[in-house]
């Protein structure tokens, strides 16, 4: 019904983190692009109130204990990954 297009894959990040308002909790790939990391490490978390765990994407175990009900709004992940 709806589709959004951006220029780079950081503005994309930008729009997705602010959908989620302030306080929310981000799964992540630890292998992560070194710019959304920085992004999300310096922008998001202090200025935004997120919290984040990276973890191993190819490790289901580790993914479903980085989960938290209730407060993980987002599991954000990249293909390719960070080599």
């Amino acid at each position: 019904k709806h589709g959004l297009a951006f220029s780079s894959g950081l503005s994309a990040i930008t729009a997705c983190t602010h959908l989620l308002g302030h306080g929310a909790h981000i799964v992540s790939a630890d292998d992560l692009y070194g710019g959304a990391q920085r992004y999300f490490r310096q922008t998001c978390a202090p200025h935004m109130n997120h919290s984040f765990s990276f973890v191993d994407m190819t490790n289901h175990d580790a993914i479903k204990s980085a989960i938290k009900p209730g407060i993980t709004k987002m599991i954000w992940l990249e293909t390719p990954s960070n080599p």
